[in-house]
């Protein structure tokens, strides 16, 4: 089993629905894929559940915590490949998942259904895609438009194509991601939260109790504001 994690935005109704319909057509060519949008916390369930057990000026920041320690879990351990979505806007979360991704030593199949060229030409290899995120990538996919089942079925086609064949070791990180200091701070902080937790969606209570305990661990994470 392939364990795939969907970067992409996902915070207006086309997003959305573009995700929905990529992750649909990549579980059926039978990949487990964490979707961030179904499968990640709600950042309101998280500040009710945080309430009670850390100041109430405190709830933003450790909510914002949670779900980036969670997602950066996610793909620095959960995952086998990352499939990025490099349309325009770019989505500042996706390029640090994937920036990370690639440090950790994941597999990064990034694709481009985008039409609009800000940084080269229609013709050009990458699309018009700014060339540093492009090259975060091991993989890069110009598709073209994707609006319609067979379109997506078609972008799934492609992307299980570059995943093929790869082998992937689930057994550890590679020595030097774990002795990067900004990885080994979200692996310790995912470890604090979410160690024997089964359903973490389930669990929000425990995870925000946890959280309470751990104030130091998770301020690691974090820039120091100055």
């Amino acid at each position: 089993m392939t364990y795939v994690y969907n970067a992409a935005p996902l915070f207006k109704a086309s997003d959305a629905m573009f995700n929905t319909c990529l992750v649909k057509a990549l579980e059926f060519r039978k990949y487990t894929v964490f979707s961030p949008q179904r499968d990640g916390f709600l950042f309101t369930d998280l500040i009710k559940a945080l309430a009670g057990k850390v100041a109430p000026e405190e709830q933003i920041t450790a909510a914002r915590d949670i779900i980036y320690v969670d997602d950066m879990d996610k793909v620095l351990t959960k995952s086998d490949a990352i499939v990025a979505n490099l349309d325009e806007e770019l989505d500042s979360g996706v390029i640090v998942e994937t920036c990370y991704a690639r440090m950790a030593g994941k597999l990064v199949v990034g694709f481009r259904t985008d039409v609009r060229t800000p940084f080269g030409a229609i013709d050009d290899p990458l699309k018009g895609l700014h060339c540093f995120p492009a090259y975060q990538c091991d993989k890069f996919i110009p598709y073209g438009r994707c609006v319609n089942s067979e379109e997506f079925r078609g972008l799934a086609e492609k992307i299980d194509a570059a995943i093929k064949n790869v082998i992937f070791d689930k057994r550890s990180l590679p020595k030097y991601a774990l002795e990067n200091p900004a990885i080994n701070a979200i692996l310790k902080a995912a470890d604090a939260l979410f160690s024997g937790i089964q359903k973490p969606k389930e669990s929000l209570d425990e995870i925000a109790g946890r959280y309470a305990g751990n104030r130091s661990l998770m301020a690691q994470i974090r820039p120091i504001i100055v």
